[in-house]
């Protein structure tokens, strides 16, 4: 009798640590959400206030995507996947604080091809890039409010080991995030569209 009360105590202390887990996580992605919505305004405000004008070729030839800085982020654009309502921030380049708030340009760029986007896997992040159906439409808007239109022609799961398959291949546009357990990455590949 006591050996079960003890294996029920435990039991229960687990349970807990799960559920406080859990809701912390819940947290983080709310927290995450909100913080990504208000870049969204912020940038959207900033290409209504200034006459933002296209760059030249010459300028992201290189492999440079034009940011405008908005507190202290570089914002790129916006990626949207209207089939999942998703809309986000895109920053000009990746680290784990900007990855907080907002996609985040992995490599590549719009003019260029192999453009490649990552976010956590949040709730109203990337985490339903696994339901993604080939056909589905991809959006970027950049600063400058041109609009890039893609297709999903493929998805994937690549192990962790395997992030060197992300830049090969032939693809317009990628956008990746991790699984809950961290082990893979959901790949969506995409090819440009004309509007």
């Amino acid at each position: 009798m006591k050996r079960s009360k003890m294996l029920i105590f435990f039991g229960s202390i687990l349970l807990l640590v799960a559920l406080t887990w859990q809701g912390w996580n819940l947290w983080v992605a709310y927290q995450a959400a909100e913080a990504a919505h208000v870049l969204l305004s912020d940038l959207e405000a900033l290409r209504r206030e200034m006459d933002l004008q296209s760059p030249s070729e010459d300028d992201t030839s290189r492999g440079a995507l034009p940011a405008a800085t908005l507190g202290c982020y570089a914002l790129a654009g916006t990626i949207s996947i209207p089939s999942k309502n998703i809309e986000l921030p895109v920053t000009a380049d990746w680290g784990y604080e900007q990855l907080k708030v907002a996609a985040c340009r992995y490599t590549g760029n719009v003019k260029d091809g192999n453009f490649i986007i990552l976010a956590h896997n949040y709730l109203r992040f990337f985490k339903s890039l696994k339901e993604v159906k080939a056909g589905d439409t991809v959006q970027f808007l950049d600063i400058y409010g041109d609009l890039y239109q893609y297709k999903v022609t493929a998805r994937e799961v690549l192990h962790k080991s395997e992030l060197a398959k992300l830049t090969t291949g032939d693809w317009d546009l990628s956008l990746f995030t991790c699984t809950a357990d961290g082990e893979h990455r959901v790949v969506l590949r995409c090819k440009s569209i004309a509007l």
